[in-house]
Protein backbone atom coordinates (compact mmCIF):
# COMPACT_ATOMS: atom_id res chain seq x y z
CA UNK A 1 0.00 0.00 0.00
CA UNK A 2 1.31 3.40 -1.04
CA UNK A 3 0.72 6.51 1.49
CA UNK A 4 -0.39 9.32 -0.27
CA UNK A 5 0.44 13.33 1.62
CA UNK A 6 -2.91 15.40 0.82
CA UNK A 7 -1.99 18.89 -0.46
CA UNK A 8 -3.31 21.66 -1.85
CA UNK A 9 -2.69 24.18 -4.38
CA UNK A 10 -1.80 27.94 -2.54
CA UNK A 11 -2.76 31.36 -3.99
CA UNK A 12 -0.27 31.03 -6.58
CA UNK A 13 -1.04 27.89 -8.11
CA UNK A 14 2.33 25.82 -6.82
CA UNK A 15 1.69 22.58 -6.37
CA UNK A 16 2.50 20.40 -2.84
CA UNK A 17 3.39 16.84 -4.59
CA UNK A 18 4.72 13.82 -2.59
CA UNK A 19 7.24 11.90 -4.14
CA UNK A 20 6.49 8.00 -4.88
CA UNK A 21 7.87 5.48 -6.37
CA UNK A 22 6.14 5.92 -9.57
CA UNK A 23 4.21 8.56 -10.25
CA UNK A 24 3.88 11.90 -8.15
CA UNK A 25 0.47 12.04 -5.88
CA UNK A 26 -0.84 15.43 -5.77
CA UNK A 27 -4.53 15.84 -3.83
CA UNK A 28 -5.77 19.33 -4.70
CA UNK A 29 -8.59 20.89 -2.53
CA UNK A 30 -9.10 24.14 -3.26
CA UNK A 31 -9.87 25.78 -6.97
CA UNK A 32 -6.94 25.83 -9.36
CA UNK A 33 -5.83 25.83 -12.59
CA UNK A 34 -3.50 23.19 -13.71
CA UNK A 35 -1.17 23.83 -16.74
CA UNK A 36 2.19 22.44 -17.71
CA UNK A 37 4.26 25.13 -14.98
CA UNK A 38 2.66 23.93 -11.91
CA UNK A 39 1.86 20.31 -12.93
CA UNK A 40 3.98 17.48 -12.73
CA UNK A 41 4.84 14.62 -15.59
CA UNK A 42 3.42 11.83 -15.13
CA UNK A 43 1.50 13.16 -11.81
CA UNK A 44 -1.10 11.49 -9.94
CA UNK A 45 -3.77 13.73 -9.85
CA UNK A 46 -7.02 13.90 -7.20
CA UNK A 47 -9.53 16.49 -6.68
CA UNK A 48 -10.75 16.53 -3.29
CA UNK A 49 -13.06 18.55 -0.67
CA UNK A 50 -10.33 19.35 1.96
CA UNK A 51 -13.08 20.47 4.40
CA UNK A 52 -13.43 23.95 2.46
CA UNK A 53 -15.94 22.97 -0.06
CA UNK A 54 -16.25 20.72 -3.21
CA UNK A 55 -12.98 22.09 -5.45
CA UNK A 56 -13.38 23.52 -9.03
CA UNK A 57 -10.36 22.57 -11.20
CA UNK A 58 -9.52 23.64 -14.58
CA UNK A 59 -6.69 21.46 -16.94
CA UNK A 60 -5.58 23.13 -19.80
CA UNK A 61 -3.29 21.95 -22.59
CA UNK A 62 0.22 20.79 -22.10
CA UNK A 63 -0.73 19.09 -19.13
CA UNK A 64 0.73 15.16 -19.04
CA UNK A 65 -0.75 12.71 -16.53
CA UNK A 66 -0.19 9.59 -15.39
CA UNK A 67 -4.29 10.06 -13.38
CA UNK A 68 -7.10 12.11 -13.01
CA UNK A 69 -9.70 11.31 -10.31
CA UNK A 70 -12.24 13.17 -9.13
CA UNK A 71 -13.73 12.80 -5.63
CA UNK A 72 -16.56 14.61 -3.17
CA UNK A 73 -18.69 16.67 -5.32
CA UNK A 74 -15.72 18.40 -7.00
CA UNK A 75 -16.10 19.56 -10.60
CA UNK A 76 -13.40 18.89 -12.84
CA UNK A 77 -12.75 20.50 -16.66
CA UNK A 78 -10.86 19.18 -19.04
CA UNK A 79 -9.46 21.48 -21.79
CA UNK A 80 -6.40 19.67 -23.15
CA UNK A 81 -3.35 17.54 -22.31
CA UNK A 82 -2.33 13.60 -22.16
CA UNK A 83 -3.82 11.44 -19.74
CA UNK A 84 -1.93 8.22 -19.69
CA UNK A 85 -3.65 5.80 -16.98
CA UNK A 86 -7.09 6.63 -17.25
CA UNK A 87 -9.47 9.52 -15.57
CA UNK A 88 -11.76 8.57 -12.81
CA UNK A 89 -14.99 10.00 -11.54
CA UNK A 90 -16.32 9.19 -7.99
CA UNK A 91 -18.18 10.15 -4.98
CA UNK A 92 -20.75 12.36 -6.63
CA UNK A 93 -18.04 14.51 -8.66
CA UNK A 94 -18.62 15.93 -12.39
CA UNK A 95 -15.38 15.72 -14.51
CA UNK A 96 -16.43 17.74 -18.15
CA UNK A 97 -13.79 16.38 -20.89
CA UNK A 98 -13.94 19.21 -23.53
CA UNK A 99 -10.61 17.84 -25.28
CA UNK A 100 -8.32 15.19 -24.00
CA UNK A 101 -5.89 12.14 -25.27
CA UNK A 102 -6.63 9.45 -23.00
CA UNK A 103 -5.03 6.34 -23.56
CA UNK A 104 -7.08 4.55 -20.72
CA UNK A 105 -10.38 3.63 -19.03
CA UNK A 106 -12.70 6.27 -18.40
CA UNK A 107 -14.42 4.94 -14.87
CA UNK A 108 -17.63 6.45 -13.56
CA UNK A 109 -18.73 5.37 -9.45
CA UNK A 110 -20.96 6.12 -6.54
CA UNK A 111 -23.18 8.62 -8.19
CA UNK A 112 -20.59 10.26 -10.14
CA UNK A 113 -20.96 12.23 -13.80
CA UNK A 114 -19.01 12.30 -16.99
CA UNK A 115 -19.54 14.77 -19.93
CA UNK A 116 -17.51 14.10 -22.99
CA UNK A 117 -17.98 16.86 -25.57
CA UNK A 118 -14.16 16.57 -27.47
CA UNK A 119 -11.74 13.73 -26.96
CA UNK A 120 -8.93 12.18 -28.72
CA UNK A 121 -8.20 8.35 -28.06
CA UNK A 122 -6.41 6.62 -31.15
CA UNK A 123 -5.82 4.24 -28.38
CA UNK A 124 -7.91 4.26 -26.14
CA UNK A 125 -9.19 1.75 -22.94
CA UNK A 126 -12.68 0.86 -21.87
CA UNK A 127 -15.41 3.26 -20.55
CA UNK A 128 -17.32 1.43 -17.38
CA UNK A 129 -20.26 3.24 -15.18
CA UNK A 130 -21.19 1.40 -12.34
CA UNK A 131 -22.61 2.41 -8.98
CA UNK A 132 -25.50 4.95 -9.60
CA UNK A 133 -23.38 6.76 -12.16
CA UNK A 134 -24.10 8.17 -15.50
CA UNK A 135 -21.81 8.57 -18.51
CA UNK A 136 -23.22 11.53 -21.45
CA UNK A 137 -21.23 11.36 -24.49
CA UNK A 138 -21.91 14.21 -26.92
CA UNK A 139 -18.12 14.40 -28.79
CA UNK A 140 -15.15 12.97 -29.81
CA UNK A 141 -13.01 10.54 -31.27
CA UNK A 142 -13.84 7.14 -29.90
CA UNK A 143 -12.50 4.01 -31.40
CA UNK A 144 -13.78 1.67 -33.87
CA UNK A 145 -15.13 -1.22 -31.56
CA UNK A 146 -14.57 0.30 -28.07
CA UNK A 147 -16.38 -1.37 -25.57
CA UNK A 148 -18.54 0.79 -22.96
CA UNK A 149 -20.32 -0.53 -20.22
CA UNK A 150 -22.90 0.42 -17.54
CA UNK A 151 -23.66 -1.77 -14.73
CA UNK A 152 -24.83 -1.50 -10.84
CA UNK A 153 -28.11 1.18 -11.76
CA UNK A 154 -25.38 3.37 -13.81
CA UNK A 155 -26.27 4.77 -17.62
CA UNK A 156 -24.38 5.63 -20.05
CA UNK A 157 -26.21 8.21 -22.72
CA UNK A 158 -25.47 9.13 -26.93
CA UNK A 159 -26.43 12.49 -27.81
CA UNK A 160 -26.25 13.37 -31.85
CA UNK A 161 -27.95 12.67 -34.82
CA UNK A 162 -28.95 9.47 -36.95
CA UNK A 163 -28.00 7.66 -34.04
CA UNK A 164 -29.01 3.92 -33.88
CA UNK A 165 -29.06 1.11 -30.63
CA UNK A 166 -28.99 -2.05 -31.78
CA UNK A 167 -29.73 -5.35 -30.52
CA UNK A 168 -26.46 -6.59 -29.72
CA UNK A 169 -25.40 -3.12 -27.78
CA UNK A 170 -23.82 -1.87 -30.84
CA UNK A 171 -24.22 2.09 -31.93
CA UNK A 172 -23.25 3.85 -34.36
CA UNK A 173 -24.71 7.41 -35.89
CA UNK A 174 -22.80 11.26 -35.87
CA UNK A 175 -22.41 12.45 -32.00
CA UNK A 176 -23.27 16.11 -31.65
CA UNK A 177 -19.27 17.36 -32.67
CA UNK A 178 -20.22 15.63 -36.14
CA UNK A 179 -17.55 12.57 -35.05
CA UNK A 180 -18.61 9.01 -36.86
CA UNK A 181 -19.26 6.60 -33.75
CA UNK A 182 -19.22 2.68 -34.01
CA UNK A 183 -18.80 0.94 -30.82
CA UNK A 184 -20.01 -2.11 -28.71
CA UNK A 185 -22.21 -1.75 -25.44
CA UNK A 186 -23.77 -2.85 -22.46
CA UNK A 187 -26.07 -2.44 -20.03
CA UNK A 188 -28.31 0.37 -19.74
CA UNK A 189 -27.74 2.66 -22.66
CA UNK A 190 -29.88 5.48 -24.85
CA UNK A 191 -29.00 7.30 -27.40
CA UNK A 192 -30.65 11.09 -28.05
CA UNK A 193 -31.29 12.36 -31.04
CA UNK A 194 -30.37 16.24 -31.21
CA UNK A 195 -31.06 18.17 -34.42
CA UNK A 196 -28.75 19.91 -36.04
CA UNK A 197 -28.19 23.81 -35.25
CA UNK A 198 -30.23 24.91 -38.45
CA UNK A 199 -32.96 22.99 -37.97
CA UNK A 200 -33.33 23.70 -34.78
CA UNK A 201 -33.71 27.58 -35.38
CA UNK A 202 -36.00 26.52 -38.45
CA UNK A 203 -38.32 25.38 -35.63
CA UNK A 204 -37.86 27.48 -33.57
CA UNK A 205 -39.02 30.40 -35.66
CA UNK A 206 -41.63 28.41 -36.76
CA UNK A 207 -42.83 28.06 -32.83
CA UNK A 208 -42.00 31.77 -32.85
CA UNK A 209 -44.47 32.56 -35.83
CA UNK A 210 -47.18 30.77 -34.42
CA UNK A 211 -47.34 32.87 -31.18
CA UNK A 212 -47.73 35.57 -33.30
CA UNK A 213 -49.93 35.12 -34.93
CA UNK A 214 -52.28 33.94 -32.06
Amino acid sequence: MRSVMVCCVCLVGLLCPSVLSGAEVVVITVDTVLDSSNTPIDGDIEVRDGGGGSPMVEVIDGVDLYQLNGFDFSVVDIFGGFVGSGVGVNDDATVNVHLLENDDDFVTVDRGVLNIFGLSSPIGGGYVARDDSRMNIFGGEIREGALIRASDNSTVHFFGRNLALFPDGSVTGTLVDGSEINIRTLGSVFVHEVPEPSTALLVGLGILGMSCRR
